[in-house]
C-alpha cells in the first residue's frame, strides 16, 4: 500500500507542475495577446485621425471647386 501511496503521489505532483507550465503558457499567451491589442487600438487611432485629415481636405477641395464652378461660370463647367 506504501508504494500504492506513493505512485499516487507522484503523479499529482506531476500533473499539477503539467499545470503550473500549462498556466504559465497561457499567462505569456495573454500577456501577448494584450500588447497586440494596444498596438492595432493605436494604428486604428491614427488611421482614424487620418482619415478625419482627407475627409476635411476633400471637403475644402469640393469647396473650391464651387468657388471656381462660380467664377468661371456654371454653364459652361455643367457642359463639359
Amino acid at each position: 500500500m506504501d508504494n500504492e501511496l506513493k505512485s499516487m503521489l507522484v503523479k499529482i505532483l506531476e500533473g499539477q507542475n503539467r499545470l503550473e507550465t500549462d498556466v504559465s503558457g497561457l499567462k505569456e499567451d495573454v500577456s501577448d495577446l494584450k500588447s497586440e491589442v494596444k498596438k492595432t487600438s493605436i494604428q486604428l487611432e491614427i488611421i482614424g485621425t487620418a482619415l478625419k485629415s482627407v475627409s476635411k481636405d476633400v471637403k475644402e477641395v469640393k469647396e473650391s471647386i464651387e468657388v471656381l464652378k462660380d467664377m468661371t461660370g456654371r454653364h459652361e463647367v455643367d457642359m463639359k
